[in-house]
């Protein structure tokens, strides 16, 4: 490459781009402000004057720079060789239009395939709220740590708070990071570039459909339990036998300190989702309103608080009453120290003796 070219540029004279792999060209036309002779550069920084050049590349790329730039020989440089003929300049311009309709074809493709993904992706994931029917005022974030909430709740308790712009997530014992990672990562907008110190987005249909977080944080801690059986298994495998306190302060052997870490990692703690049996009782109700009667079944089922994980009882209507009838039967569960739960969506009560005299 030809540093500093002071010579005269014409069509066909082979050049060189450096940046992105792009390779061998040559210049396939000229506008009338080059070769005037008023390019200049500014200790070598920034170079000025002069036209523009446009360049056919071998790889099919087209490119146009200008002139100062050609000649400083950075980024792009003209080079020593056979300039190209007439022909070979149709050739090479024939193959870059080519070139530029298959890449324009290749993206509208992937277009389609990706709003069609959008389109089917709902189907996939019916458990989980998509963005269109977020509520109004509510943040999307606050959407993404619900959507999490949902996910997680099938491998234990979780705790999904957003903090600032990001999502964190933190639980003791249960999944270990690489399962929880399965269900947050989907949700992620992009990735921190440290090299260029930027935040790159990348879309997907899940998170255009579903929303995500440009951070998600997880943080999982582990109980005396949790502790006591990896060293039960470092103890197994290894002369050696931590104890729980040797990990809390640190005092680890260095020699099984990755060993320990490894397994601490991988613990799994199964969580006990067995749907418990639920309690349900089957009866035709007849309540009274305006001379007409109106039929309903309830049904028990007994359930956990979800913050102190209390015993609730738990009793739901199979359909839609009137009013006259809700107010009646809220009335009725007052009776037997009940309440209507909008979240449970049914009527709480802290016994099974209470929800029975309820129903019956």
């Amino acid at each position: 490459m030809i540093s500093n070219f002071k010579g005269t540029l014409f069509v066909g004279q082979p050049v060189y781009m450096s940046l992105y792999n792009t390779g061998a060209g040559y210049i396939c036309n000229l506008s009338e402000g080059c070769n005037q002779g008023d390019c200049e550069s500014i200790y070598g920084i920034v170079g000025t004057g002069g036209g523009e050049v446009k360049i056919v590349f071998r790889n099919g790329k087209i490119s146009e720079c200008p002139e100062s730039l050609l000649r400083s020989g950075v980024q792009y440089g003209v080079v020593e060789g056979e300039p190209a003929s007439a022909n070979e300049l149709i050739s090479l311009l024939e193959n870059a239009e080519k070139v530029k309709a298959e890449k324009e074809d290749e993206e509208r493709q992937e277009r389609e395939a990706f709003a069609l993904a959008v389109k089917n992706i709902g189907d996939k994931y019916p458990h989980l709220k998509q963005l269109k029917d977020k509520k109004a005022g509510r943040s999307e974030l606050a959407h993404v740590a619900e959507n999490i909430r949902k996910e997680l709740k099938p491998l234990g308790k979780f705790s999904v708070r957003i903090r600032n712009s990001s999502v964190h997530v933190d639980w003791e014992d249960g999944a270990n990071k690489s399962t929880v990672s399965e269900v947050t990562d989907k949700y992620r907008a992009g990735s921190f570039n440290g090299m260029e110190d930027i935040y790159e987005y990348t879309s997907s249909p899940f998170t255009e459909v579903f929303g995500s977080a440009n951070y998600i944080f997880l943080d999982r801690a582990y109980s005396d339990k949790a502790v006591q059986a990896v060293c039960d298994k470092i103890s197994e495998r290894f002369n050696y036998s931590p104890n729980v306190e040797d990990y809390r302060k640190g005092l680890l052997d260095e020699m099984y300190k990755t060993e320990f870490y490894n397994e601490l990692r991988d613990y799994h703690q199964v969580p006990n989702t067995a749907p418990k049996q639920a309690s349900k009782k089957e009866k035709s109700l007849t309540a009274e309103v305006s001379d007409d009667s109106q039929s309903y079944e309830l049904t028990l089922s007994e359930e956990e608080h979800t913050r102190t994980q209390k015993k609730l009882f738990v009793v739901r209507l199979d359909s839609r009453v009137e009013r006259d009838v809700f107010n009646a039967l809220c009335k009725r569960a007052n009776d037997f120290s009940g309440y209507w739960s909008k979240f449970k969506d049914g009527f709480i009560f802290d016994s099974l003796e209470a929800s029975d005299s309820f129903m019956n």
